[in-house]
């Protein structure tokens, strides 16, 4: 991939376009598994997680791709291996229930209250994973 990136920057033609296909193909993959969790209005107010107890053995009984897998197929890779996903697809997962989590009222409620709130670490939730939920005492250092 690191070679893919280099050839992007230099502008290596295949490159160019083997690196969108890629990002392409992530968004699908991400797409698909925020979908799952979206309600009719367009929210996500609960995550629904690709590996729970029932998907996995009606998917394994029945040889179903999960719908990650799929976008990834239907994005141009036919030959990804679905199990190399899940360490990566699990902490995706992670992550959207962190940003669905809804801690800012209760978090005010708990100050108004007197009460004490647990400091966390502020910034951007990219490079630093555990700023989220938001709600919590923000601290910088």
């Amino acid at each position: 991939i690191n070679d893919i990136y280099r050839g992007n920057n230099n502008g290596v033609l295949a490159d160019v376009e083997l690196n969108t296909k890629i990002v392409e193909a992530s968004r699908a993959a991400v797409r698909a598994l925020v979908d799952q969790s979206t309600d009719a209005s367009g929210r996500v107010k609960e995550v629904t997680s690709v590996f729970d107890e029932m998907g996995a053995v009606f998917g394994s009984m029945f040889g179903q791709k999960k719908p990650y897998t799929k976008a990834i197929i239907n994005a141009g890779f036919p030959d990804i291996e679905e199990d190399r996903l899940e360490g990566v697809i699990k902490y995706l997962e992670f992550c959207l229930k962190q940003v669905v989590a809804n801690n800012e009222l209760p978090g005010i409620m708990e100050l108004l209250n007197g009460q004490f709130l647990m400091p966390a670490p502020g910034g951007d939730p990219i490079r630093n994973p555990d700023v989220l939920p938001t709600g919590r005492n923000m601290h910088a250092l």
